[in-house]
């Protein structure tokens, strides 16, 4: 689990709970929360802007190809 995030960092959304509706889906991190509670603005593939507690980030070594990082 991930809980100190980059900016534009790779990520995979992991729920414990699977019948979340963002559980799987990769994106990137487009903004790194600093307070309390820590979530960050993660961007997904699909182009949805969603927040994601910062326990709940799994690292990935690819690019989403969403976003034109080739």
């Amino acid at each position: 689990m991930l809980s100190n995030p980059r900016l534009l960092q790779p990520v995979r959304v992991h729920y414990k709970n699977r019948a979340m509706p963002h559980h799987g889906k990769c994106g990137v991190v487009v903004i790194v929360g600093k307070g309390r509670p820590r979530n960050h603005g993660v961007q997904l593939e699909d182009g949805t802007r969603t927040v994601v507690p910062a326990g709940n980030l799994v690292p990935v070594k690819e690019t989403p190809q969403a976003l034109g990082t080739d």
